[in-house]
C-alpha cells in the first residue's frame, strides 16, 4: 500500500555522537536530489544494492566531505520505494554544513531547528560537547 508520493529525508544516526553520520532519502526522487548533493559516478543510472564513493557539496559547490551513497531501487528496499543512504564522517562540523534539499521533513531536529524544504542540522556552536570517556 503505497501512503505518499513524497520524498523523504532523515537522520539515521545520533547527532555527533559516532564516528558516521547517515542520511536515507526515500521517495520518487530520491535518487535525483542525491544528484544534486553529489560529486562523483552520477547515481541516475546506478543499480540497485550498490555503494559509491564521491564527494558531498554543498550549495555553493564546495566540497564538504567524501561520503558514500548506497542505492536501492525498488521495490526492492526496505521502504518499497527508491531509496539512497549518504554516508560521511560524523563530524559536528561535517553535520552542521550539510544541506540536503527535500520535498517533505520526517523529523524536527533538537535546539528547535524544524525541516521545511531542506534537512538542515542544528549549528554546531550550539550542539552538546562530548564527555570526556572515563579512562
Amino acid at each position: 500500500m503505497k501512503i505518499s508520493n513524497d520524498t523523504i529525508c532523515a537522520i539515521s544516526t545520533p547527532h555527533g555522537t559516532g564516528g558516521i553520520a547517515v542520511a536515507r532519502i526515500s521517495g520518487p526522487d530520491a535518487i535525483a536530489i542525491t544528484d544534486k548533493i553529489w560529486k562523483g559516478k552520477p547515481l541516475e543510472n546506478a543499480p540497485t544494492h550498490t555503494a559509491h564513493l564521491g564527494e558531498i557539496i554543498d550549495t555553493n559547490g564546495e566540497v564538504l566531505d567524501q561520503g558514500v551513497a548506497t542505492i536501492f531501487r525498488s521495490p526492492k528496499s526496505y521502504t518499497t520505494e527508491d531509496t539512497v543512504e549518504i554516508s560521511v564522517h560524523g563530524s559536528i562540523w561535517i553535520q552542521a554544513n550539510s544541506s540536503i534539499p527535500s520535498s517533505k521533513p520526517v523529523l524536527e531536529l533538537p535546539n528547535g531547528a524544524n525541516l521545511h524544504s531542506e534537512l538542515s542540522q542544528p549549528d554546531a556552536s550550539t550542539s552538546p560537547k562530548p564527555k570526556p570517556l572515563p579512562i
